[in-house]
């Protein structure tokens, strides 16, 4: 079977779809599991478009005259993802695809041969010479390399990294780092939900050394593990990072920061915007913690010890505590996303909504004009609107969009989250959205009450 995405045409096996048997090991009796071939999800095109436009947008920021950038696709399997950076990209990139998995590895070289593009199987200590020789001039070429991924890492610097293993990307983390070059970015797919959602918090302390548990903002607040996790890694390589976006679906969570080379930046980074956080499970404020305590008002919301068993506040994190967003960043993105024609949009149609809704996350303004942009402060919640969190019961609560601009006018920060479509991103507190839901509904009862009243004078004084 051979299917098009991107313009990148990718021959599958039976199995395609099941990474039974090739998430287990490195030889051809693992793979035969997967029919033979590669895994190949079909429902993560999303997560191949946006590392794409991300390398991209990447390029796009670089001197064209400082030569190609180095890329390297870690977790290879078809090719699928390496194959869409180097049609688009030619000459401005040089890709090595590595897979440790045979099947895979013969099924990206047929992959490579089905869309003209010359391959080259190289050891770890050739990838240096071969990206130095010819992979950098204007004909398609990929390097390959069936190994594991961390041995081949370190046989060179690379611009550009991006990680997707089966499960918890933990493992690869700080190898990737250390030999990411200076303003380069690293791109991490994580599938392992289970652990950064809450569901399972003793794999999130094993994997992430974390504390998490089952919260309402949980999407949110794994990106945010996930990234003190990078943060902690980078700091022993004396680096920093800072995020260029976060992207939360269904069935990954997607990070990619840049990385800055520096012992007193990576000191800074880990001191401002890495810290454990107050959560409130009562009403679900949370905050910074400023201890390791737990206690009723660590949260700012003054709950107390209103919950069952103990404690309304638990102490949560390491988190990251700065910006998830680069705006401009994420604009540039969005160009290659959406293409100049519908024929050359790496995103399918009903991805671009959460494209959309990104873009509006990310800038977050705080009144209807786009003239007039507010900077969020380091940690904002999310804000779910429900009677049961708001304890507004008897109160007709606004819809999502009424909401925002409720808030806006009110000089806070809001907008739609793509984390959950149910949820609003505000700079306000949880009692501050309260107070104003309520002067909201009483502004408009006494309206309706002044408009009815106004009708039966009048038409009283026409009888």
């Amino acid at each position: 079977k051979i299917i098009t995405e991107a313009g990148v045409r990718i021959r599958l096996a039976t199995s395609y779809d099941s990474p039974s048997g090739y998430a287990r090991g490195a030889d051809d009796e693992a793979g035969a599991g997967n029919g033979g071939g590669a895994f190949f999800n079909p429902r993560m095109r999303c997560n191949r478009a946006f590392v794409c436009a991300s390398l991209a947008a990447l390029v796009e920021s670089r001197d064209p005259t400082s030569g190609p950038l180095d890329c390297l696709d870690g977790f290879s399997a078809s090719g699928a993802m390496a194959l869409q950076w180097k049609t688009r990209l030619v000459s401005k990139i040089r890709v090595l695809a590595v897979d440790r998995c045979p099947s895979a590895m013969s099924a990206l070289e047929a992959n490579c041969e089905l869309n003209g593009v010359h391959w080259r199987r190289v050891r770890p200590h050739e990838v240096a010479e071969q990206f130095s020789t010819d992979c950098g001039s204007g004909k398609l070429k990929i390097l390959t390399a069936l190994e594991q991924v961390n041995s081949v890492i370190e046989t060179c610097p690379f611009d550009f990294i991006h990680l997707d293993p089966f499960g918890s990307p933990a493992g690869n983390i700080e190898s990737a780092l250390r030999h990411l070059r200076n303003g380069g970015l690293l791109s991490v797919t994580c599938t392992d939900l289970a652990s950064l959602l809450g569901q399972q918090p003793r794999v999130a302390m094993r994997n992430y050394g974390a504390v998490l548990m089952r919260v309402r903002c949980a999407p949110e607040l794994g990106a945010r593990t996930l990234l003190a996790f990078v943060a902690a890694c980078a700091a022993r390589c004396n680096k920093s990072i800072r995020p260029v976006y976060c992207l939360s679906a269904p069935r990954f969570l997607l990070a990619c920061v840049r990385v800055e080379r520096g012992a007193r930046r990576a000191d800074d980074c880990l001191a401002r915007s890495v810290g454990r956080l107050a959560h409130c499970r009562v009403c679900q404020q949370q905050r910074p913690a400023t201890s390791g305590s737990i206690g009723g008002d660590n949260a700012g919301c003054g709950c107390g010890d209103d919950a069952e068993g103990g404690g309304a506040v638990a102490v949560l994190g390491p988190v990251w505590l700065g910006d998830l967003f680069e705006s401009d960043f994420i604009k540039r993105m969005a160009r290659h996303l959406l293409g100049s024609a519908e024929s050359d949009s790496l995103l399918a149609s009903e991805d671009k909504i959460l494209l959309k809704m990104l873009l509006e996350e990310s800038q977050c303004l705080s009144r209807s004009t786009d003239s007039l942009e507010v900077s969020m402060p380091p940690f904002q919640p999310m804000l779910y609107i429900s009677p049961k969190w708001l304890r507004l019961s008897g109160v007709d609560l606004p819809r999502l969009e009424q909401l925002i601009e409720i808030l806006r006018s009110s000089g806070h920060a809001a907008s739609r989250t793509h984390f959950d479509l149910t949820a609003v991103r505000t700079s306000a507190s949880i009692q501050a959205c309260r107070d104003l839901i309520l002067q909201h509904s009483t502004a408009a009862i006494l309206n309706h009450n002044n408009t009815t009243d106004a009708a039966s004078l009048t038409s009283s004084m026409d009888s």
